[in-house]
């Protein structure tokens, strides 16, 4: 009789998952930037979104990136964004929790018209990550947000 040998794979602890450096996928990031800006067309030309996980329940997110957006009919601008979060994380059942307790966001320039006012300029209302429904594999981190009442799939990958 021949030798059978079963093998079974057993999927990871989500949980045990999350910890690390995450980068935010460009589709997911323009996605996210097009449901907090409030002008038409708008979308991320370059840069992107790193969120780290610590091992400790740390959490910090730091997003750098050129926006393009159409503040008017015929009028393009670009303005370079930052969006700066810290605070910390849990896993809750299938659910991530992140709870920023510092923010900082802005702008460090802005071109409308050949026109470029650089400086920092404060944005209110950023649109962070609070969280949500999650799974989470070695190397994908998909987390299904809410902003406002739209539910948001974000994709991270290490």
């Amino acid at each position: 009789d021949p030798e059978v040998t079963t093998t079974t794979t057993v999927p990871p602890d989500d949980e045990a998952c999350l910890p690390g450096r995450w980068t935010m996928k460009q589709d997911s990031l323009d996605l996210l930037v097009a449901s907090a800006v409030p002008f038409g067309g708008s979308s991320v030309s370059s840069g992107g979104w790193v969120l780290d996980l610590g091992e400790d329940g740390a959490a910090s997110s730091e997003a750098k990136f050129t926006l393009a957006f159409a503040p008017a009919p015929d009028t393009n601008a670009e303005a370079d964004v930052f969006w700066n979060h810290s605070g910390t994380w849990q896993a809750d059942g299938d659910e991530l929790v992140l709870e920023m307790s510092q923010t900082e966001a802005g702008t460090t320039d802005f071109r409308m018209n050949g026109f470029s006012a650089p400086g920092a300029f404060p944005i209110d209302g950023v649109a962070g990550i609070q969280g949500g429904p999650y799974t989470c594999e070695a190397n994908a981190l998909r987390v299904t947000t809410t902003i406002g009442t739209q539910p948001l799939e974000m994709l991270f990958e290490r």
